[in-house]
């Protein structure tokens, strides 16, 4: 009996969702059906069986894979009605046929055309810095995601952004209620020290080579508790990087303060010179073990000065900027019935994780 009821569920599944599922696996679940419909022994009923499941799996991960991209063609489509960026526009104009087809990719290909999607969507941010000089720069604070970080509620992983923990790091490493009762970021561990370790950045392509200042305000508090041995600082930072090599400049080290990151914060900038085919990472971390524990960061805004800027660079940093590894976190979760949830719930849960990768959780 649980053989017609696995069947009636992928039909339904199949049915409610047909607008949302690829022609690959509507194929794939089609086959799935007739290989069950036709089975006439025990072992042929249990290899349905396995692939009935399989394939209600499968399904759900395609349409949250569909879901994602239809998401990242929105922000795609609102970045053109805005952009100047004719290079970009070009390069949109010729992926439009896969756009307008991507119902005959599978799920991996799915996933890929979203990946070429958001990056077009980035590229299309990138403003028309012509003319731009150092007595009038360019306003390129829109090539960063969520600058101010309000995209996001206190409690959360910062939209756009990548966040890196030391081993020994703890506490709280999310959005928090902050500046002016707005929304910023927070590195918090409830000890003084090595608890608060972390490299929180973007990485951004396209640029027009010349030179950049990258803005910030932040602060590093003591909050309530005595001052720790560490004498390392934490930074605003910008990086020009090519591939695996990467060339990066330091802020002033954040000022420590007695009272609360809330309660008072300083201006930081820092000054780069990006050139042609290289990516700007911008971000902020800590360099060595800091005496206050609590980091707060909000309000990041970029100008650009043209490719004959005469600007100085920033203080050359040398330290491993690649010693720790990405934390990966889940962003989206889905029942099997592929509908969007909050969290997880009994049974088996479908997880989008920030690297792409997706999990099969089972609640019991």
């Amino acid at each position: 009996a649980i053989l017609p009821t696995y069947m009636e569920q992928l039909e339904q599944y199949l049915d409610t969702h047909a607008d949302k599922l690829t022609e690959p696996e509507q194929e794939a679940i089609a086959a799935a059906l007739k290989a069950a419909e036709d089975a006439d022994d025990a072992d042929e009923m249990y290899e349905a069986l396995k692939g009935l499941n399989s394939e209600y799996t499968s399904a759900g991960e395609n349409v949250a894979a569909v879901e994602e991209l239809l998401t990242a063609i929105e922000d795609l489509t609102t970045a053109l009605e805005i952009s100047t960026n004719n290079e970009a526009i070009n390069a949109y104009n010729q992926i439009q046929d896969k756009l307008d087809n991507y119902s005959q990719l599978n799920t991996e290909g799915v996933t890929a055309l979203t990946g070429d999607v958001k990056e077009l969507a980035a590229w299309l941010a990138v403003p028309d810095g012509t003319g731009a000089t150092d007595d009038e720069p360019a306003d390129f604070t829109s090539i960063i995601k969520n600058p101010d970080f309000e995209a996001n509620t206190a409690g959360q992983q910062a939209t756009g952004w990548t966040l890196v923990k030391g081993e020994t790091a703890s506490g709280n490493y999310q959005t928090q209620n902050g500046y002016d009762g707005g929304v910023s970021m927070e590195f918090w561990s409830p000890t003084q020290g090595e608890g608060t370790q972390y490299d929180f950045y973007q990485r951004i392509s396209h640029l027009p080579a010349g030179t950049y200042t990258i803005s910030c305000e932040a602060s590093n508090s003591l909050n309530g508790m005595e001052a720790g041995e560490g004498e390392g600082a934490a930074y605003l930072y910008a990086a020009a990087a090519k591939g695996d090599e990467v060339r990066q400049v330091l802020s002033a080290p954040f000022a420590v303060q007695e009272e609360g990151c809330t309660a008072a914060r300083n201006p930081y900038e820092v000054t780069i010179k990006i050139a042609e085919g290289e990516d700007l990472i911008v971000g902020s971390k800590n360099i060595g073990q800091l005496s206050a524990r609590w980091v707060m960061i909000d309000n990041f805004t970029v100008n650009y000065y043209g490719p004959n800027s005469t600007k100085e660079e920033s203080p050359e940093d040398t330290t491993d900027i690649t010693s720790v590894s990405p934390v990966i976190t889940s962003v989206a979760i889905y029942n099997v019935s592929g509908a969007r949830i909050n969290t997880l719930q009994k049974g088996l849960n479908i997880v989008k994780m920030s690297n792409g990768s997706v999990q099969k959780i089972i609640v019991k």
